[in-house]
Protein backbone atom coordinates (compact mmCIF):
# COMPACT_ATOMS: atom_id res chain seq x y z
CA UNK A 1 0.00 0.00 0.00
CA UNK A 2 1.61 3.67 -1.00
CA UNK A 3 0.47 6.36 1.45
CA UNK A 4 1.02 9.68 0.48
CA UNK A 5 0.67 12.78 3.15
CA UNK A 6 0.64 15.99 1.76
CA UNK A 7 -0.98 19.32 2.27
CA UNK A 8 -4.02 20.02 0.71
CA UNK A 9 -4.59 22.16 -2.54
CA UNK A 10 -6.98 23.60 -4.68
CA UNK A 11 -7.53 20.65 -6.41
CA UNK A 12 -8.57 18.25 -3.90
CA UNK A 13 -10.95 20.42 -2.67
CA UNK A 14 -14.19 18.71 -3.63
CA UNK A 15 -12.22 15.30 -3.06
CA UNK A 16 -11.96 16.41 0.61
CA UNK A 17 -15.78 17.81 1.08
CA UNK A 18 -16.81 14.13 -0.45
CA UNK A 19 -14.13 12.34 1.85
CA UNK A 20 -15.32 14.63 4.45
CA UNK A 21 -18.86 14.10 4.53
CA UNK A 22 -19.04 10.36 3.90
CA UNK A 23 -16.57 10.21 7.06
CA UNK A 24 -18.97 12.10 9.29
CA UNK A 25 -21.88 10.07 8.15
CA UNK A 26 -19.75 6.90 8.97
CA UNK A 27 -18.89 7.92 12.15
CA UNK A 28 -22.10 9.82 13.34
CA UNK A 29 -24.46 9.66 10.96
CA UNK A 30 -26.65 7.46 12.75
CA UNK A 31 -26.89 10.01 15.76
CA UNK A 32 -29.00 12.60 13.52
CA UNK A 33 -31.93 13.51 12.37
CA UNK A 34 -31.78 13.77 8.42
CA UNK A 35 -32.20 18.09 8.52
CA UNK A 36 -29.45 18.12 11.63
CA UNK A 37 -27.54 15.93 9.51
CA UNK A 38 -27.47 17.83 6.29
CA UNK A 39 -27.36 21.40 8.04
CA UNK A 40 -24.38 19.92 9.13
CA UNK A 41 -22.49 18.83 6.41
CA UNK A 42 -23.31 22.08 4.69
CA UNK A 43 -22.01 24.20 7.58
CA UNK A 44 -18.71 22.12 8.01
CA UNK A 45 -17.64 19.77 5.53
CA UNK A 46 -17.89 21.60 2.25
CA UNK A 47 -15.21 22.91 0.55
CA UNK A 48 -16.04 26.48 0.84
CA UNK A 49 -15.38 25.98 4.68
CA UNK A 50 -12.39 24.13 4.71
CA UNK A 51 -10.99 27.19 1.84
CA UNK A 52 -12.27 29.85 4.30
CA UNK A 53 -10.61 27.81 7.10
CA UNK A 54 -7.21 27.81 5.18
CA UNK A 55 -7.67 31.64 4.58
CA UNK A 56 -7.56 31.76 8.42
CA UNK A 57 -4.47 30.08 9.03
CA UNK A 58 -5.21 26.55 9.23
CA UNK A 59 -3.13 23.48 7.74
CA UNK A 60 -4.88 20.73 6.31
CA UNK A 61 -2.93 17.69 5.51
CA UNK A 62 -4.51 14.56 3.71
CA UNK A 63 -3.29 10.99 2.97
CA UNK A 64 -3.47 9.38 -0.57
CA UNK A 65 -3.91 5.62 -0.48
CA UNK A 66 -3.01 3.94 -3.54
CA UNK A 67 -3.94 7.05 -5.54
CA UNK A 68 -7.71 7.54 -3.00
CA UNK A 69 -8.13 10.39 -0.71
CA UNK A 70 -8.81 8.67 2.57
CA UNK A 71 -8.31 10.30 5.43
CA UNK A 72 -7.33 13.94 6.38
CA UNK A 73 -6.41 15.90 9.97
CA UNK A 74 -7.25 19.67 10.20
CA UNK A 75 -5.09 21.25 12.93
CA UNK A 76 -4.07 24.86 14.14
CA UNK A 77 -5.44 27.92 16.04
CA UNK A 78 -7.55 27.25 18.92
CA UNK A 79 -10.71 27.44 18.19
CA UNK A 80 -12.56 25.52 21.61
CA UNK A 81 -14.42 27.42 23.97
CA UNK A 82 -11.23 27.46 26.67
CA UNK A 83 -8.51 29.69 27.80
CA UNK A 84 -6.18 29.72 25.44
CA UNK A 85 -3.53 32.09 23.90
CA UNK A 86 -2.49 32.56 20.41
CA UNK A 87 1.01 30.01 21.41
CA UNK A 88 -1.64 27.48 22.03
CA UNK A 89 -2.61 25.06 18.77
CA UNK A 90 -5.71 22.59 18.07
CA UNK A 91 -6.24 19.66 16.36
CA UNK A 92 -9.31 20.27 14.95
CA UNK A 93 -10.46 17.23 13.24
CA UNK A 94 -8.62 13.53 12.42
CA UNK A 95 -10.77 11.16 9.96
CA UNK A 96 -9.73 8.12 8.05
CA UNK A 97 -12.77 6.49 6.14
CA UNK A 98 -13.72 3.17 7.20
CA UNK A 99 -11.81 1.41 4.64
CA UNK A 100 -9.09 2.45 5.55
CA UNK A 101 -9.04 2.42 9.53
CA UNK A 102 -6.76 0.24 11.75
CA UNK A 103 -4.02 0.51 9.45
CA UNK A 104 -1.99 2.90 10.92
CA UNK A 105 -2.93 5.87 8.91
CA UNK A 106 -4.38 7.99 11.80
CA UNK A 107 -1.39 7.28 13.61
CA UNK A 108 0.71 8.58 10.36
CA UNK A 109 -1.35 11.66 9.94
CA UNK A 110 -1.18 12.35 14.40
CA UNK A 111 2.38 11.59 14.03
CA UNK A 112 3.07 14.12 10.87
CA UNK A 113 1.09 17.03 12.11
CA UNK A 114 2.71 16.84 15.51
CA UNK A 115 5.79 17.34 13.28
CA UNK A 116 4.62 20.74 12.24
CA UNK A 117 6.40 24.13 12.69
CA UNK A 118 3.11 25.42 14.24
CA UNK A 119 2.46 22.19 16.39
CA UNK A 120 6.00 22.19 17.93
CA UNK A 121 5.87 25.87 18.99
CA UNK A 122 2.61 25.25 20.57
CA UNK A 123 2.94 25.78 24.40
CA UNK A 124 -0.64 23.96 24.83
CA UNK A 125 -2.30 21.23 22.63
CA UNK A 126 -6.00 20.91 22.43
CA UNK A 127 -8.85 19.37 21.22
CA UNK A 128 -12.08 17.89 21.11
CA UNK A 129 -13.64 14.96 21.20
CA UNK A 130 -17.38 13.06 21.76
CA UNK A 131 -18.10 11.89 25.10
CA UNK A 132 -18.81 8.67 23.96
CA UNK A 133 -16.52 8.09 21.22
CA UNK A 134 -13.78 6.25 23.80
CA UNK A 135 -11.82 4.73 20.56
CA UNK A 136 -10.86 8.25 19.75
CA UNK A 137 -10.61 9.37 23.33
CA UNK A 138 -7.79 6.39 23.56
CA UNK A 139 -6.19 7.03 20.73
CA UNK A 140 -5.53 10.66 21.73
CA UNK A 141 -4.79 9.15 25.64
CA UNK A 142 -1.71 7.31 23.31
CA UNK A 143 -0.49 10.74 22.96
CA UNK A 144 -0.62 12.27 26.37
CA UNK A 145 -3.84 13.90 25.95
CA UNK A 146 -5.95 13.47 28.81
CA UNK A 147 -9.73 15.65 29.45
CA UNK A 148 -9.50 18.74 30.71
CA UNK A 149 -13.06 20.30 29.82
CA UNK A 150 -16.09 19.70 28.29
CA UNK A 151 -18.48 21.74 25.72
CA UNK A 152 -21.40 21.15 23.94
CA UNK A 153 -21.05 20.88 20.49
CA UNK A 154 -23.93 21.40 17.75
CA UNK A 155 -24.91 19.33 14.77
CA UNK A 156 -27.45 21.40 13.90
CA UNK A 157 -30.16 21.59 17.02
CA UNK A 158 -28.88 18.71 18.04
CA UNK A 159 -26.56 18.97 21.25
CA UNK A 160 -23.72 16.22 21.66
CA UNK A 161 -21.12 16.85 24.98
CA UNK A 162 -17.14 17.07 23.89
CA UNK A 163 -14.53 16.15 25.87
CA UNK A 164 -11.77 19.00 25.79
CA UNK A 165 -8.35 17.30 25.75
CA UNK A 166 -5.05 18.56 26.56
CA UNK A 167 -1.64 17.23 25.27
CA UNK A 168 -0.12 17.00 28.87
CA UNK A 169 3.41 14.77 27.53
CA UNK A 170 5.31 16.33 24.68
Amino acid sequence: MQIIIQSIDKSKMLELEKLAVSTFKETFGHLYTSDNLEHHLEKSCSAEFFMSDLAKGQHIDIAVIDGTLGAYIKYGCVGLPIDHNKDDAEIHRLYVTQIFQAQGIGKMLMNHALKQDHIQKAKRLFLGVWEHNLKAQNFYRGYGFEPVGEYIYYVGTHADREIIMQRLET
